[in-house]
C-alpha cells in the first residue's frame, strides 16, 4: 500500500486534483502549539524537539511550499529520516537547512487574513476556518504525526484554532522578562544598528506598544503586555491542556524538562534515549552582557515602572 506522500506526489505529477484523496479526513492526533514572546529560545526548543520526540512540523523544505503544503510536506516525508540532528543554528528565529523548523510565516498570514508581517493580529480578520482545517488535517496525514506548530500569530489567534480547528496542547514557554527585554533590545541594535526599529512580535493590542516614543520603555512594555496576553490566555484553558516551560529550566534541567514535554505530548523516550548524546551542549544565554551599560539606569527605571509587581519564579 502507498504511503499517503506518495500518492499526493504522483498526483502532483500527474496533474490531478488532490481533492479525493482529502475528502472526510479528521485529525488523528492532537496539534501542539508552542506560544512564547520573542527571544525566549522557541526555535531551539523545536530543534531540540524534532531530534528528540516523533513531531510533526514545518520545516524549511516544506515551508518554501507554503501555498502547497501538501507538496512540501510530501517531499519532507519521502527525504527525510528520524536519524536526523539539527544543527542548532538560527538568527533571530531564521534557520539554514532544508529540515530545520521554520515559523512559516507566509501561510499563517495568507490564512489568517493578515495583511503584513509587521501586524500579529487582524481584527477585521476574514478567516476560513474550515478551509485552513482542512489544509492542517491533510498535512498531519502526509507527516503521520502530531503536528507541532511554533508561530508568533498564534499568540493572538489561539482561542479560535482552539474553537474551530481542533482542540490542541500548548506548551507555554516563558523566560525571565529582564533577560528578553535585554535580548530584544540587543537584537534592535545588532540587526538594525538602531533602537528605535522595532523588532519581532507584538501584544494583541499593539497600539500599546507603538505609540510610547521611547525605545527603552516600548520593548519593555513589548514584553510585558505579551507576557499579560499569554497569562490571560493561560488562565482560561483547561488544564490538562497545557504546560509551561522556562528557558532557563531547559539549560538547567534538561533532561527532566524534555522528559516532561515528551510525557504530555505523548511521545515515549525512545528517540530521546538514542539521540540524546549527540545534542551539544547548551549555553545559558541569561548570562550575557547587558546591551549597552549608558541606558541601564533608564532600563531599570522603566523596567521596575512595569513588572515590579511580577513574579517569574511563580509562572
Amino acid at each position: 500500500m502507498k504511503e499517503f506522500y506518495e500518492q499526493i506526489i504522483e498526483d502532483f505529477n500527474n496533474k490531478e486534483s488532490f481533492n479525493n484523496v482529502f475528502n472526510k479526513l479528521d485529525f488523528s492526533y492532537k496539534p501542539t502549539f508552542i506560544l512564547y514572546l520573542p527571544r525566549v529560545g522557541s526555535t531551539f526548543l523545536q530543534q531540540i524537539l524534532l531530534c528528540t520526540a516523533k513531531i510533526g512540523y514545518i520545516s524549511n523544505l516544506t515551508a518554501a511550499f507554503w501555498n502547497k503544503p501538501e507538496i512540501g510536506s510530501s517531499l519532507h516525508s519521502k527525504f527525510f529520516n528520524d536519524s536526523f540532528i539539527s544543527n542548532f543554528n538560527s538568527s533571530y528565529g531564521n534557520t539554514v537547512g532544508i529540515f530545520e523548523p521554520h515559523e512559516w510565516g507566509f501561510f499563517w498570514r495568507k490564512w489568517l487574513d493578515i495583511p503584513s508581517n509587521e501586524i500579529y493580529y487582524n481584527p477585521e480578520s476574514k478567516i476560513n476556518w474550515d478551509k485552513l482545517r482542512s489544509k492542517l488535517i491533510v498535512i498531519e496525514k502526509i507527516l503521520n504525526k502530531p503536528l507541532f506548530f511554533k508561530t508568533p500569530y498564534a499568540n493572538n489567534y489561539f482561542k479560535e484554532i482552539d474553537t474551530y480547528i481542533v482542540k490542541s496542547n500548548v506548551i507555554f514557554l516563558f523566560r525571565d522578562p529582564y533577560s528578553i527585554c535585554n535580548s530584544i533590545l540587543k537584537a534592535r541594535k545588532n540587526k538594525y544598528n538602531s533602537l528605535s526599529v522595532f523588532f519581532s512580535s507584538k501584544p494583541k493590542d499593539h497600539s500599546l506598544v507603538i505609540k510610547i516614543s521611547n525605545p527603552i520603555e516600548q520593548v519593555i512594555a513589548q514584553v510585558f503586555y505579551i507576557y499579560n496576553d499569554l497569562l490571560e490566555l493561560r488562565s482560561s484553558l483547561m488544564r490538562s491542556s497545557y504546560i509551561t516551560i522556562k528557558y532557563e529550566d531547559i539549560i538547567t534541567k534538561f533532561d527532566s524538562t524534555i522528559k516532561k514535554i515528551l510525557d504530555f505530548t505523548d511521545n515515549n523516550y525512545e528517540k530521546y534515549l538514542k539521540n540524546k548524546d549527540l545534542l551539544p551542549i547548551f549555553d545559558n544565554r541569561n548570562e550575557v552582557n547587558f546591551f549597552d551599560d549608558k541606558y541601564k539606569k533608564e532600563f531599570n527605571y522603566f523596567f521596575q515602572k512595569y513588572f515590579k509587581d511580577f513574579n517569574y519564579e511563580n509562572l
